[in-house]
């Protein structure tokens, strides 16, 4: 944030001391997120002077546009208004247009009424257009929905038809909002979406979920810890290169994937989970063996052509956890699973109809398992 006198030059006024200046809580006029504060430099709205009010106008515009950036609008656009903190506004307090910042353009009587109001204000709300109207149209273009709930979720629903990339346009709609953890991000057709995940980024999410979109980088994902990727198009069931971007990422699970990323064994994630995925699992496995970090595995109504669990699966010696279920295996369980000696807990769960033999080998069973379940 700068001070007025930073911005306009105001000299010997002495606006460094915080004695002289005050913090007004600001809204996102849209969503009405708390976005963050700005400084209201006192000595500017208490002297009436019609230039000085000008000028400190244009310092709140431009701290507004830090606080709540717009992809390719200047701070001239800001719309701030003014009121009380139970919500209800000032009948004059939208003091600042659109289009352009003050440039003495105040007449004395303009300048009183601008200095009453933010003297008396207790917040304000910020906005890009009067009424965000701009912000509904591009909303309305591109058809997307945001709600906010609880725990600092919030989701994204994207409903064009359109072959575009999406721009999922957040910046104009709640500005960057502090504290979010958790986004999901999903398309409400059965056609995969490609999207543009960049707005996404200020919000450095936790818990990413995507849901029938694939994004274009995974660069805005890098803090993510826990990622879903549920693709609902079989075509593009494979996953987009550039996943070891995510050097935080603790947690993946993975639906209808038909084929990992060249760069997927340089993740150091701790889970994985695969759910209606159609992998060779043979050569998952072998990848999984050089992932030392990993300490859990599920495999989850997995849809393979050949039927067996694979032996490589005893080369990932680092699980902890391994779970199998709803798989439709045959054959038995194999002896090479008696070389997970990290192993607490062994799940195997199969349908009805299935032809696996639920007998354990003889070295599975000296591994004296803490938790083992094998049901059908």
């Amino acid at each position: 944030m700068f001070c007025l006198h930073t911005w306009f030059g105001f000299k010997g006024l002495g606006l460094r001391s915080a004695k002289y200046c005050r913090l007004l809580p600001c809204h996102a006029k849209l969503g009405g997120n708390f976005v963050g504060y700005l400084q209201v430099c006192n000595q500017a709205f208490n002297l009436h002077n019609a230039k000085g009010v000008n000028q400190g106008l244009c310092d709140l515009q431009a701290q507004a546009s830090k606080l709540m950036p717009h992809a390719w609008r200047d701070f001239e656009h800001v719309i701030l208004t003014f009121g009380k903190q139970n919500g209800q506004k000032d009948q004059q307090a939208c003091l600042t247009p659109s289009g352009f910042a003050y440039k003495d353009s105040l007449t004395q009587e303009d300048a009183e009424q601008a200095c009453r109001v933010i003297n008396t204000a207790e917040r304000v709300d910020i906005a890009w257009d009067d009424n965000d109207e701009h912000a509904k149209r591009v909303l309305s273009q591109h058809r997307v929905e945001v709600w906010d709930y609880e725990h600092g979720l919030r989701q994204i629903a994207l409903k064009s038809e359109s072959e575009q990339v999406f721009e999922l346009p957040i910046e104009v709609t709640f500005g960057n909002k502090q504290g979010v953890r958790r986004v999901d991000v999903a398309a409400t057709s059965l056609r995969t979406r490609i999207v543009d995940l960049c707005a996404l980024e200020k919000f450095q999410m936790e818990t990413l979920r995507l849901v029938a979109v694939r994004p274009v980088s995974w660069h805005a994902c890098r803090n993510v810890k826990w990622l879903t990727y549920m693709v609902i198009d079989p075509s593009i069931g494979h996953v987009p290169s550039g996943l070891s971007q995510l050097t935080n990422l603790e947690f993946l699970l993975l639906y209808h994937t038909t084929m990992l990323p060249s760069d997927f064994t340089c993740l150091t994630i701790k889970t994985l989970e695969l759910r209606h995925c159609t992998l060779n699992l043979v050569e998952l496995a072998v990848q999984l063996a050089s992932m030392s970090t990993l300490k859990s595995l599920t495999i989850e109504s997995h849809r393979v052509k050949d039927p067996l669990i694979p032996t490589e699966l005893g080369l990932v010696t680092s699980l902890e956890m391994l779970h199998l279920e709803n798989n439709d295996f045959s054959g038995s369980v194999p002896t090479e699973l008696g070389q997970l000696s990290k192993l607490s807990k062994l799940h195997i769960q199969e349908l009805s109809t299935s032809l696996l033999e639920l007998k354990l080998p003889q070295h599975v069973l000296d591994l004296n398992i803490p938790t083992l379940l094998i049901t059908r």
